[in-house]
């Protein structure tokens, strides 16, 4: 590997005493230093590598060998952010979707073979100046990866625009959340059935199936969200905003005991109900 294409220094605050490794605090200073115009004229890949913390300080440059292909390894840059290792690639020819199918085949590959903890996150940008908020898209894709429990796997930054808008505006993400904040202190499970609803495609049967219900039953809920929220799983437009308010709702951070309904209420401005 050799710095060829891109030379940056990078620095960011690590995660505060006793917190957990996956903790991330985005206050990254990219300084890029020199970029030849070969690398600012075409795309470039930014590829975010995410594991076990201990397993990928010692991944940095055999990320190289690892992920990105032969063609692309003399220009290719490796570093650390924060508990994260970052690849730049510059893609000169226009083949940056081959390059990507390449790259996550080879993610696939690595992932499969390994425990199975980790995460790769794509994207790419134009100019160097995008080169930082190109890192920071990546690192909350990978932050939403996490709070939604979706597990390990490769994440396009293209396939979650509204996570990232979600992450990167918690006072908007609070406020829609809010809206569902009557489901959660039911304490049934609601929220739940809205979400299992919404991803599998509002199928009556399959929710019903996924659930463990009678499909009486999920009408009955289904019933109960509409009441609760004056909102109605029916209706398109209805639908829309109940499905980016449990979006929210599950990415809101929550403190250690908190419950979710404690965490929007707070994060929200909302007053937290009166014990009877």
């Amino acid at each position: 590997m050799t710095a060829s294409a891109f030379s940056v220094t990078a620095s960011r605050t690590r995660a505060p005493h006793g917190s957990s490794p996956t903790a991330r605090t985005l206050s990254s200073v990219f300084s890029v230093l020199r970029v030849p115009p070969a690398a600012v004229d075409h795309d470039a890949m930014v590829v975010l590598f995410s594991g076990p913390h201990s397993k990928v300080y010692s991944f940095g440059h055999l990320g190289t060998s690892l992920l990105v292909p032969p063609s692309h390894r003399d220009s290719a840059l490796s570093f650390l952010y924060g508990w994260d290792t970052v690849i730049l690639l510059p893609i000169t020819d226009g083949s940056h979707q081959e390059v990507a199918q390449d790259v996550i085949a080879r993610a696939t590959s690595w992932i499969d073979s390994t425990d199975g903890t980790w995460n790769v996150a794509l994207g790419t940008t134009t100019e160097r100046g995008q080169i930082e908020m190109t890192v920071d898209d990546l690192a909350m894709v990978i932050g939403a990866v996490e709070r939604l429990g979706q597990g390990p796997g490769i994440h396009r930054v293209e396939d979650m625009p509204m996570e990232i808008a979600l992450m990167r505006s918690p006072d908007l993400a609070a406020l829609l959340a809010s809206r569902l904040i009557p489901l959660m202190a039911t304490g049934a499970p609601l929220l739940e059935t809205l979400v299992s609803y919404i991803e599998h495609g509002r199928e009556r049967s399959n929710v019903a199936r996924q659930l463990h219900i009678h499909p009486n039953t999920l009408d009955y809920r289904l019933r109960r969200i509409h009441e609760l929220t004056g909102l109605s799983p029916w209706v398109p437009k209805d639908l829309q905003m109940l499905g980016a308010a449990s979006l929210a709702a599950r990415l809101m951070p929550e403190e250690q005991g908190e419950s979710p309904e404690t965490s929007v209420r707070s994060r929200s401005g909302i007053p937290r109900r009166r014990e009877a």
